[in-house]
């Protein structure tokens, strides 16, 4: 396998373990709690959910990868 077919399967793996998670909580925002970044900027606790899992993984791939 290419290393660009390596790197396009990661991120599509990390997407898809992220999106599991917004599927879950779409529709809820009224049961998420929202906080404001800056104003007018708002994030909720499911966007700071997902940034952590995307992170979490890719960190760990390119840990492994050095």
């Amino acid at each position: 396998m290419s290393e660009k077919t390596e790197v396009i399967k990661i991120f599509e793996d990390v997407s898809r373990e992220a999106g599991k998670l917004i599927s879950r909580e779409f529709g809820k925002i009224y049961e998420s709690k929202v906080q404001s970044k800056d104003l007018g900027d708002f994030v909720t606790t499911t966007n700071l959910e997902t940034e952590n899992i995307l992170l979490k993984i890719l960190k760990k791939i390119l840990l492994n990868i050095s």
